[in-house]
């Protein structure tokens, strides 16, 4: 008789309601059109990114990098954190005048890269 256990997977709910793995990493960012892309190990179920530079140093997160051009982002000023509860896998981060110092701290499932949806503009309107 053979076992046929349940594999975790994108639709999973117990994945993100249990305590997720600690990712954390800080780093410079570029100005635009540069951009910094954060990788995750596995699928996330919430970030926090802290923009660690002076007042009106303002970063752009996004999650494609189409997000960052086609005006599909997040505006975070100098001293400020986001909390997102968001499934993905990359994010895409970059200095809207000026270089930044940021800090992110992602809790992530333990679902693979692999298992997540191609996140575009074609699919998933909004995103870039």
């Amino acid at each position: 008789m053979t076992l046929n256990h349940a594999k975790s997977g994108f639709n999973n709910l117990n994945e993100y309601l249990c305590p997720s793995i600690p990712f954390i990493t800080s780093s410079q960012v570029p100005v635009t059109p540069s951009f910094l892309e954060v990788p995750f190990p596995n699928v996330t179920n919430s970030i926090k990114i802290l923009n660690n530079a002076a007042p009106s140093t303002y970063l752009l997160i996004a999650f494609t990098r189409n997000g960052l051009t086609m005006g599909r982002h997040i505006r975070l000023n100098g001293g400020e954190q986001i909390d997102l509860s968001h499934r993905v896998t990359t994010i895409f981060l970059a200095g809207e005048t000026s270089l930044c110092n940021v800090s992110v701290d992602a809790g992530c499932t333990s679902i693979l890269a692999s298992e997540m949806p191609l996140l575009s503009g074609t699919y998933w309107p909004g995103v870039g």
